[in-house]
Formats: structure tokens, C-alpha cells, sequence
């Protein structure tokens, strides 16, 4: 459920009035796409070396 609440938020911001249109979910790339999309925007905002501690991280829990 938490990955459909993420690719419906992004439907959301990216609506026109009330309506979420097929497009938009087209390019978003489905809940795959769209999670990455949000994860490379937080991974670039952060600085040289917090992505070096959140690649940590992730190395450690993919192990």
C-alpha cells in the first residue's frame, strides 16, 4: 500500500483540477518509476557528504 500512496500523491500534485489523468501515470512510469524519481530528487538535494553516508546505508542493507 505505501508504494500505490506514493505514485497516487505524485498523481495528485501533478493533476489538473480535480482530475488525475492516464498521461500523467504514463509518465510517472508506474510505482516503480515514480519511486525512483522521488528517491534520485532527495539523493541530489542532499550534500557530498550525506549521500555518502545514505549509500552506506543502502550497501549495508542490501548486504
Amino acid at each position: 500500500m505505501p508504494l500505490w500512496q506514493h505514485l497516487l500523491l505524485e498523481l495528485w500534485k501533478r493533476r489538473e483540477g480535480r482530475w488525475l489523468h492516464c498521461e500523467e501515470y504514463r509518465e510517472l512510469g508506474g510505482v516503480s518509476q515514480a519511486i525512483a524519481q522521488t528517491a534520485d530528487i532527495v539523493y541530489h538535494s542532499l550534500s557530498p557528504m550525506e549521500q555518502t553516508q545514505v549509500r552506506n546505508i543502502f550497501v549495508r542493507l542490501t548486504r
